[in-house]
């Protein structure tokens, strides 16, 4: 509830200009209802119906009028059906409505008054006491462990998420682009909490930023699949296979390429000797 409700200001007013009291709904009675703005918009909703013969306006019915409308729209939200309910084997099964756990029965409006004739006599507090002590102990206990169900598992495990060192390799989300990836590497520099952790990106800026914990994802590491060469495997020595192949250069020192005339060139060791075309001195002339 939002701290200006709870105000002396509000409670004032409301009970100047509307002549209304404000009471707290107490959080272990969720049968009292009506604090919830999805009742709010089933309320509208129903109203806009009721209010179709007027055009939608309020203006322009009277008083009574007003009063009759309102008192509809409540009887139509305390009279709902908000789940069914077997009070024991033998029994079928029975429609609940907050007027049922609130009164022990269910309103209804028509030719008939007061409760539904074709249920059981009416026991009011033994029935209230019943009722609200089974919605309680079954249908609140299992509406709230669904919604706990569905919160969890939108969330990561905590104990994946919390599985961290210092040093570790971490994938940061953090949402930049529309096109751009949504994660950054970076590494897990210290703890500042139970759920802060500082982080370090690699760089030259060595940029230290305090992230969540559950934002974080631990990057599993597997050395064998590094692109490292292994040190011990002879295919990989540098220095053997410098020493047992022989020069490429020194292959070619007494090569001999003939082209398509009467001129053939020798290739000199160190491809430094060059000499004009005809020219006999470094590369002799032969005839085939």
């Amino acid at each position: 509830m939002a701290s200006y409700f709870a105000s002396s200001k509000f409670v004032n007013r409301a009970r100047e200009v509307l002549g209304a009291s404000v009471e707290p709904l107490s959080a272990r009675s969720p049968f009292e209802g009506g604090k919830y703005e999805k009742l709010h918009d089933l309320g509208a909703r129903k109203m806009r119906v009721l209010l179709r013969g007027s055009s939608g306006r309020v203006s322009t019915l009277s008083d009574s009028a007003v009063d009759d409308m309102l008192l509809e729209v409540c009887f139509i939200l305390n009279t709902r059906p908000t789940l069914y309910y077997s009070f024991d084997a033998e029994s079928g099964k029975r429609c609940i409505t907050p007027d049922l756990l609130c009164f022990g029965y269910t309103r209804v409006c028509g030719g008939q008054f007061g409760f539904i004739s074709s249920e059981k006599p009416i026991r009011p507090a033994r029935d209230v006491a019943k009722i609200r002590r089974e919605f309680i102990d079954y249908h609140w206990r299992a509406l709230k462990e669904r919604s706990l169900g569905a919160v969890k598992s939108k969330c990561p495990a905590s104990q994946l998420a919390k599985n961290l060192s210092i040093g570790a390799t971490v994938l940061v989300y953090a949402p930049n682009r529309k096109l751009g990836y949504p994660w950054k590497i970076g590494h897990v520099l210290a703890f500042r909490g139970d759920h802060t952790v500082d982080v370090i990106y690699p760089g030259k800026a060595q940029r230290v930023v305090t992230e969540n914990i559950f934002n974080l994802v631990a990057v599993e590491h597997e050395k064998s699949c590094d692109a490292v060469d292994d040190p011990d495997d002879p295919m990989f020595d540098c220095e053997r296979e410098s020493l047992d192949r022989p020069s490429l250069i020194e292959s070619l020192r007494a090569a001999t390429l003939k082209s398509t005339g009467m001129t053939a060139f020798r290739l000199e060791r160190g491809f430094g000797s060059t000499a004009k075309s005809g020219s006999s001195e470094n590369f002799p002339m032969r005839t085939d």
